[in-house]
């Protein structure tokens, strides 16, 4: 049966390649590197301090994750292809806690197919999460374990107005979900945009993206405002001329909608988060 498979992916491969103009494996540069972060599901390394406004509680972030472009494709024409997979691990500790309270952690896998065409890139994700309760949580609160999770699609479509300038419109569908009762909602609306200075000498970027789950729920809004840190010290203050891909940012992210952190679907945040992210 593996080895039926095997051929069957061969055949196809060498199939798609006489078709292209370029095909490789492992391509080192993502195709497209439109993070998505500003509501909090975005696969990378960061530290992220977190004031929850709600509850006047500190918190602190340690999420982990990345993107993986595993097959590109360059056709014969403009568009360009490349698939992957991706995943990543969302945590967050009670600061000033008894014992540094673990709270919550979720775990993101899936794959995914971009495509950019001119002015305009594609990007779906099929994914899964699987939300844990934190042991401290569980002992201090007396929370109830439970199954939590959900599977999804996800697809945004974006477009380069000009070059400091990125819009984009997408969909979520959830087409599994447990339970019900605590992810209540299963499509969205996904609207944002992208200002980055970066091709004009100024390594500042403001993000925003809003989620509309429906009439009766008021949107989830995020909003992020970061600085790339490679270009602002070796290139502003060492005064270094070269540019390479900026992996390192700072930023200030603003969060006020239902809870990312599966075991708290069903309520309201209104955080605050600072911290650096790495992003490879």
């Amino acid at each position: 049966m593996l080895y039926r498979l095997l051929l069957t992916l061969i055949i196809f491969l060498s199939a798609l390649s006489d078709s292209t103009s370029e095909m490789r494996f492992f391509p080192s540069d993502k195709l497209i590197q439109i993070p998505h972060s500003s509501l909090l599901r975005s696969p990378s390394i960061d530290v992220l301090y977190i004031h929850s406004a709600e509850d006047n509680t500190n918190y602190m972030g340690y999420n982990f994750g990345s993107k993986i472009p595993m097959l590109f494709i360059h056709g014969d024409n403009s568009m360009q292809y490349q698939f992957g997979g991706f995943g990543g691990v969302f945590t967050r500790f009670e600061l000033f806690s008894e014992s540094f309270n673990f709270v919550h952690s979720d775990f993101l896998g899936g794959v995914f197919m971009d495509a950019e065409y001119y002015s305009f890139s594609f990007e779906t994700m099929l994914y899964h999460i699987s939300s844990h309760i934190g042991d401290d949580y569980i002992y201090y609160e007396d929370a109830e374990i439970k199954d939590v999770g959900f599977e999804a699609v996800r697809h945004y479509t974006n477009l380069e107005v000009i070059k400091m300038l990125i819009i984009s419109i997408g969909f979520e569908y959830k087409f599994s979900k447990r339970p019900d009762n605590l992810i209540f909602y299963d499509k969205s609306l996904l609207v944002g945009s992208r200002i980055d200075l970066h091709s004009k000498g100024i390594p500042i970027f403001l993000e925003c993206e809003l989620e509309v789950t429906g009439i009766e729920n008021s949107p989830n809004v995020g909003i992020m405002l970061g600085t790339y840190l490679g270009y602002l010290f070796n290139n502003i203050l060492l005064n270094f001329e070269g540019q390479s891909r900026e992996l390192h940012e700072f930023t200030i992210h603003y969060y006020y909608g239902y809870s990312k952190m599966g075991y708290f679907y069903d309520r309201k945040e209104n955080i605050l988060l600072i911290g650096p992210t790495y992003r490879f």
